[in-house]
């Protein structure tokens, strides 16, 4: 009688120590293989920055272009400029530069195994057409699905890419100027998810802006009056929706 008592408890204490042994294991494999992804993070945004100062064109880009490393991946954000928007006014038209870079980027993260998920973000500027008509969420979506596009054109695999997703105004880059041109963006994120994972559903939220990118809080523009010259407008109101680009 005791004896069996012994021996399951034996067991039992073995099971224990397998289970420990197997999760020690895993973490060990986690561990190695977000040391292996930082390091290849680094090369990635190393290709991206270096490609960017030897081009003529692109080098004036490159304090729209900014990349940090979070939890969820390797995250690439492209931001408007006053002077050099990305897309057409209210439109989903990319600008022969935007639709270089992202080519540029397509080329430097195409060897890499993990999803991509691409973002659209709008400033706070409405249309004027009713809650009902086009909108950002409309346009912040067609605009990322734009760089999807250049993305794969630059040698992105299709099937690398997990999620073409718009959040119109929600996650603001400057949430104290809902209008600062850094707002109106494309988000491109490598994915710490492994090819097959499910990615996660929205983003934990924006990185700080850089110091170099910050912009000074403008008042909002008037309803009834025209936009102050300082906030350049995502959409203009009344401003019929943009023609659907091709797929």
């Amino acid at each position: 009688g005791p004896q069996i008592f012994r021996t399951m408890g034996s067991e039992s204490k073995a099971d224990a120590d397998t289970e420990q042994r197997r999760i020690s294991d895993s973490r060990v494999e986690d561990n190695d293989y977000m040391s292996k992804r930082l390091w290849v993070y680094e090369e990635a945004k190393g290709t991206i920055q270096q490609a960017l100062l030897s081009d003529p064109e692109l080098s004036q880009t490159r304090n729209q272009v900014f990349m940090d490393v979070s939890a969820e991946g390797l995250r690439i954000q492209i931001v408007d400029d006053r002077k050099r928007p990305m897309f057409s006014v209210g439109g989903v038209e990319m600008a022969a530069y935007a639709r270089n870079l992202m080519r540029l980027i397509g080329s430097a993260i195409k060897e890499m195994p993990n999803m991509v998920r691409i973002e659209g973000h709008t400033d706070g500027l409405k249309y004027g057409n009713g809650p009902a008509g086009y909108s950002n969420w409309e346009l912040s979506t067609e605009r990322a699905n734009a760089a999807r596009r250049e993305l794969v054109l630059g040698g992105l695999e299709e099937k690398r890419i997990s999620q073409v997703v718009g959040f119109a105004d929600t996650i603001r880059l400057n949430p104290t100027n809902p209008n600062d041109p850094l707002n109106r963006r494309i988000s491109i994120t490598v994915q710490n998810a492994k090819v097959g994972d499910l990615p996660t559903s929205k983003p934990t939220g924006p990185s700080p802006a850089p110091k170099g990118l910050e912009r000074p809080v403008a008042p909002p523009p008037s309803k009834s009056g025209p936009l102050p010259p300082s906030a350049a407008p995502a959409a203009v109101p009344a401003k019929a929706p943009p023609a659907k680009a091709p797929p």
